[in-house]
């Protein structure tokens, strides 16, 4: 085997060497990149601390990172809470109701659709048996509204996010915990049995 000195960043090595550390080297900037991807394609999720939120009327709760939201003062009717981003850019509205209209979920969506404004761009609406979500454009900010039944479909449960368009990847995350820790529950105006 035919090894040469050369010189690199003024130290004479082995060309040997040189290769091995070329390759060491290779595989450092090539595992750098990776991370670099991945951080880019995912954002991190920070380690937020996590307040509990629980509705005493109607029993929901939700866990929100305090850092980035603080609430507003109750309202009297005890029906929901609502939370504003520190900057004052996004928003959290959550609140429960008597489903005295007894309407079905199908119902209610349609109605939601039909007789409020700002549903004419949605991207995301999935729906399960009990919930359904509605997601997606209002001028220059993202909504996210889910919309969830409780005790029998006797209560109305909703977690409505809107955050500027331009700090999608920002408020993505949070949205998906909000999402993940927002329960349905019994409280003190909830039908007997829930």
């Amino acid at each position: 085997m035919f090894i040469a000195n050369t010189t690199v960043e003024g130290v004479t090595v082995n060309s040997l060497a040189t290769r091995l550390i070329s390759i060491g080297q290779l595989k450092v900037v090539f595992i750098i990149m990776m991370a670099a991807t991945q951080a880019i394609a995912q954002p991190l999720r920070a380690p937020y601390q996590l307040m509990e939120y629980r509705n005493e009327r109607f029993g929901f709760k939700l866990k929100y990172p305090s850092v980035i939201f603080i609430p507003e003062a109750s309202p009297e009717s005890g029906d929901g809470q609502t939370f504003n981003s520190v900057d004052g850019a996004a928003r959290i509205v959550t609140y429960a109701a008597l489903n005295d209209e007894k309407l079905s979920l199908a119902q209610y969506r349609r109605t939601l659709m039909t007789e409020y404004n700002g549903y004419d761009m949605l991207d995301y609406q999935p729906q399960g048996k009990t919930w359904f979500v509605l997601s997606g454009f209002r001028g220059d900010r993202i909504f996210y509204e889910k919309i969830m039944f409780s005790c029998r479909n006797q209560v109305v449960n909703v977690l409505a996010i809107s955050f500027p368009t331009a700090e999608k990847r920002f408020y993505e995350p949070i949205v998906e915990q909000l999402e993940d820790a927002f329960k349905t529950g019994a409280g003190s105006a909830t039908p007997v049995g829930c």
